[in-house]
């Protein structure tokens, strides 16, 4: 996936469900199908904005000046 620098874009995060084991303050966690944790699971991407783009340059060019 390209990064963008400026403009729209959007972020993307791993969503998981879980147990939770608890042992001497040890967390583990085993990984389960997203339809056995209760409620909707949160996003796993998100529409951001990283300000706006420079607009695109060009040369140009007046008319010429008298000779001198």
């Amino acid at each position: 996936m390209d990064r963008v620098s400026c403009g729209q874009g959007y972020r993307q995060r791993l969503v998981s469900c879980s147990e939770v084991h608890v042992e001497n303050d040890n967390y583990e966690y085993g990984h389960q199908s997203l339809s056995n944790c209760p409620g909707t699971p949160p996003e796993s991407y998100m529409p951001c904005s990283l300000g706006s783009c420079p607009l695109p340059q060009e040369w140009r060019a007046g008319i010429w000046g008298p000779v001198s």
